[in-house]
């Protein structure tokens, strides 16, 4: 760890503060960990029939759903759905399995009745799905040889699930859609029943999760005792402060982006999955990058800084596996929005504006260097100039 600590802090460029070096540190083993826990609960219990028909559980970040699907499908995230497709089904096979959730004021039926007049023909008209609360089915055909069921069922909260199967006879997968709609559920995070409370800040975090205070403006959140050894367990650990106190005075006015790529790359035991994106969190906007541990490939690390908008930032590492990364995902969106900020002190707000004080006096010195200034006069110019004056005078 020394060795890790060195080579960070010599850095040719920057003046990298401990609390970064520390946060750089701890990076380093998260990513490098790869142990795995291998006594886990076995269930003794025979499954029932829709386990049977659906025994895959998916979980997807993006579109914020979870449920269950057939083995030997795959899936894909696409514009905030999940779409699922046989994996060896024929390239001209076009059936799919499209889960959704729509955020609009209709009630089932009346989201089925619009299918119904958009279809090339109605099949089977909306009748109620009993299976689902205020569940719906409707049939209908989309092409000559493409059918489409759709079951739509409220989703308790003001808006609707939507679980569509394409296909040339939906009768071949009637069960398969009718069990992945019975298992659909949003994505939730992890309960957040506890909080941290630092000097600037306090936020909450998940029940279960310890909190382990490193200073005043730092949280670090494990899931169990041997986090760091341990790669199934969840791991986030965020920062306040200012660009300027944690990377120096070449990153005090670096972007939320700027400053996620260049993090990214000092974590050496990781390869990115993606560069630094753009993400808005609850009140606040930043980047995020996603890497994999190089050593333990199961291990995903997501990298987040949150612009404060007064000078400050909210740098969050989390860690966790691939397996429970869009929970990790919705639940740190879930921490962020309890996120409450008490905001720069002075002396945070001076050291940025001193930092930006000194950058533009050094940009002006370069002007000034860069247009010249009057040279002082040398003696021996000086004595020329009068020898060239007496003689004038003499004449």
């Amino acid at each position: 760890m020394e060795n890790q600590q060195q080579s960070l802090q010599t850095q040719p460029t920057f003046n990298l503060s401990p609390a970064i070096v520390a946060f750089l540190v701890l990076a380093g083993l998260v990513v490098l960990t790869a142990l795995y826990v291998v006594n886990r609960d076995i269930e003794t219990e025979g499954p029932t029939v829709l386990e049977s028909t659906v025994p895959l559980r998916f979980e997807s970040g993006e579109a914020r759903l979870s449920g269950r699907y057939p083995d030997g499908w795959r899936y894909e995230e696409v514009d905030n759905t999940v779409v699922f497709t046989p994996r060896n089904a024929r390239t001209d096979d076009p059936t799919t399995i499209i889960l959704a959730h729509v955020e609009e004021e209709v009630s089932p039926e009346e989201y089925a009745r619009r299918i119904e007049a958009n279809a090339l023909a109605v099949i089977d008209e909306t009748d109620s799905y009993d299976a689902l609360p205020d569940g719906v089915m409707v049939t209908v055909r989309e092409a000559d040889e493409l059918e489409a069921r759709h079951i739509i069922f409220s989703d308790g909260e003001g808006g609707l699930f939507v679980a569509t199967l394409r296909t040339e006879d939906v009768d071949e997968y009637a069960r398969e859609l009718e069990f992945m709609a019975q298992t659909l559920d949003f994505l939730r995070p992890l309960p957040l029943t506890q909080r941290a409370e630092r000097p600037q800040f306090s936020i909450a975090y998940p029940e279960g999760f310890s909190d382990d205070p490193q200073d005043d403006s730092a949280v670090f959140f494990t899931e169990t005792d041997d986090a760091i050894d341990n790669s199934e367990s969840i791991i986030i650990q965020m920062i306040v402060a200012s660009p300027l106190e944690l990377l120096g005075p070449d990153m005090a006015n670096a972007s939320p982006t700027e400053i996620t790529s260049f993090i990214g790359d000092q974590l050496t035991g990781s390869t990115p999955e993606t560069s630094a994106f753009d993400v808005t969190l609850g009140d606040y906007s930043g980047a995020r990058m996603v890497l994999a541990s190089n050593s333990n490939p199961d291990v995903v690390v997501e990298l987040t800084t949150l612009d404060l908008t007064d000078g400050n930032i909210l740098l969050i590492l989390a860690r966790s596996t691939r397996d429970d990364y869009p929970k990790l995902t919705v639940t740190i969106e879930a921490m962020v929005e309890s996120f409450e900020y008490a905001g720069s002190s002075s002396d945070d707000v001076e050291a940025t504006n001193d930092a930006d004080q000194e950058e533009d006096e050094a940009s002006s010195e370069e002007n000034v260097s860069e247009e010249g200034t009057e040279a002082e006069p040398t003696p021996e110019s000086t004595q020329t100039h009068s020898e060239e004056d007496g003689a004038h005078s003499q004449e």
